[in-house]
């Protein structure tokens, strides 16, 4: 998170294909910092990138997976953090200002991929998991989904809501000013980071990847403007 090991210049897997990094991303900021990366579009894996649908329009599905060198004691205790270490904040809807704090480890437990029970599904006349899954990750036959399209499903968890007796994945509730408030949408595909994290360990071991010094640090601004 200090960014310590990586700068620009530094091989970066985006979704799936060799890419560098080469800057801060164009809305960066110190306390939120995102990157800028450059790969070939052409070898690109589909799994691992497209759109999420909301009521405002698309956003873009981008998977990058970093090798991060143990240079010192410093990253090697940044690393070792398990989910209950790393901070999240619970943000409002209005403004998205910091109402309050939790952690990873309060909505990650194992909870990575969507289950899907076919032979339970109710063959509604009108389907509202089909309508409102934000990637379109079903197989449909005859007007009914026969399964889950791996490639595109996002592990969100909106169809657990709108169909909890054939889908199943714990999204799980957080405590917040005495009250327990359900999690009914993920933005973040861990199911997915696993799999390009693997990929990676993988091309690393077999000389595939590129393991080289950056070229110069990241510098990120220190206030929004």
């Amino acid at each position: 998170p200090e960014f310590e090991s990586f700068g620009v210049g530094s091989p970066v897997l985006v979704n799936g294909n060799i890419g560098y990094l080469i800057g801060p991303g164009t809305r960066n900021y110190i306390a939120k910092p995102n990157m800028m990366t450059i790969s070939p579009f052409s070898g690109m894996k589909p799994e691992f990138m497209g759109a999420f649908k909301t009521s405002y329009g698309l956003e873009p599905i981008c998977s990058l997976a970093l090798p991060i060198p143990i240079l010192n004691e410093n990253v090697f205790n940044n690393l070792v953090k398990s989910d209950k270490d790393v901070k999240l904040n619970i943000l409002s809807l209005v403004g998205r200002e910091k109402v309050g704090e939790i952690t990873y480890g309060d909505v990650w437990d194992n909870n990575f991929r969507m289950k899907f029970n076919a032979e339970v599904c109710k063959r509604c006349e009108k389907c509202d998991v089909i309508d409102k899954c934000p990637t379109n990750a079903f197989i449909i036959k005859g007007g009914i989904i026969s399964g889950i399209d791996r490639s595109r499903c996002f592990n969100c968890g909106n169809c657990t809501h709108l169909c909890p007796e054939a889908f199943e994945l714990d999204l799980k509730r957080i405590k917040f000013e005495g009250s327990e408030i359900p999690v009914v949408l993920r933005q973040s595909d861990r199911h997915g980071a696993i799999q390009l994290a693997k990929q990676l360990k993988s091309m690393i071991l077999s000389g595939d990847f590129p393991l080289k010094k950056s070229t110069s640090s990241l510098k990120f601004a220190e206030a929004v403007k």
